[in-house]
């Protein structure tokens, strides 16, 4: 995969800088730089998604919890207070339905 072998780059430059407090100073820099981007990307794709699909679909096809998916939209939503918040599916009160089984 190419970003795989992009990073394996980066890491292999920074392996290569023979001064300790100069690789320590850019893995420090490119870690800052790279958390930012990714959770930022994170969030968006986790935006993204939930406007095509449900929470629960889409925690299901990652392996991960509900509620992380759910946090993740939440940020990017105070982010970006102009974006249109996904729809959310209302449950109907079914006590007023007749329950046509019993006739």
């Amino acid at each position: 995969m190419a970003l795989e072998d992009s990073l394996l780059q980066i890491i292999t430059s920074l392996q290569a800088e023979r001064d300790p407090v100069e690789r320590l100073r850019a893995i420090r820099r490119l870690e800052a730089t790279s958390t930012r981007a990714f959770r930022k990307l994170k969030r968006e794709a986790a935006y993204d998604a939930r406007m095509t699909m449900p929470t629960v679909q889409i925690a299901e096809l990652l392996e991960m919890d509900r509620k992380d998916v759910e946090y993740l939209v939440r940020v990017y939503l105070v982010d970006n207070p102009h974006a249109p918040k996904p729809t959310i599916r209302k449950r109907k009160d079914i006590g007023d339905f007749i329950d046509l089984s019993r006739e």
